[in-house]
């Protein structure tokens, strides 16, 4: 009999050992869940920063892109405008010029200067 009341207090203390692991368990459980909801709010708080920065770097290519086009058609304007005044200048220039007939068929071309245009005289024969 003692035999067996040693085995059931054995028992018991063991038992009471898996008792004491038990809430140490349950103890360790909801640690983690505090953990895991925790983890959970710093993923979504970062999912959502990282969205936020996808969207404003779409944003800055967007308008990287349309920059870029405006100054393709700037440049394409300031060629333009050069063509122009290269155009202007020389038609200046030429509207500046005196063609005169001399004789025996041979021309002579004097500059004009401003509002005064030289005159021209033949070319000697």
């Amino acid at each position: 009999m003692k035999n067996v009341s040693d085995r059931l207090e054995s028992v018991e203390k063991k038992m009471g050992g898996k008792d004491s692991i038990e809430k140490k368990m349950c103890s360790m459980e909801k640690d983690l869940n505090k953990l895991w909801v925790a983890l959970e709010d710093r993923v979504r708080k970062v999912d959502e920063r990282v969205t936020r920065i996808e969207d404003k770097v779409d944003g800055a290519d967007i308008h990287a892109a349309q920059l870029s086009e405006r100054v393709q058609e700037l440049e394409k304007q300031r060629d333009t405008l050069r063509d122009n005044v290269t155009y202007l200048q020389s038609q200046s220039m030429r509207n500046n010029l005196i063609f005169t007939g001399g004789i025996g068929g041979q021309f002579e071309w004097k500059q004009a200067t401003g509002n005064n245009r030289e005159e021209a005289s033949p070319a000697p024969p």
